[in-house]
């Protein structure tokens, strides 16, 4: 590596001399944003098919409920644990 490339390596290689956009925060919060999303849309589907197994009447009520609490848990534990 000559002076030149140390110096752009120092500075921030390919940021302009500014900040980067791909910091290790930015690349958390991505992480957590993307994750956070998945976990939701997760217990999104999982409600709405215990509901449609519900409606076709499949499982009980009761049992509709119990799924929709132990996913709510779920969600709850798992961004917890995404986030801290």
């Amino acid at each position: 590596m000559n002076a030149q490339q140390q110096q752009w390596f120092a500075e921030g290689a390919g940021c302009g001399g500014g900040p980067c956009f791909q910091t290790s925060a930015a690349m958390l919060d991505a992480i957590q944003l993307i994750g956070g999303t998945a976990f939701f849309l997760y217990t999104a589907w999982l409600c709405m098919q215990a509901y449609e197994d519900f409606g076709a009447e499949r499982i009980s009520g009761t049992n509709m409920l119990v799924i929709w609490c132990r996913s709510v848990f779920l969600l709850m534990v798992l961004l917890y644990l995404l986030v801290s």
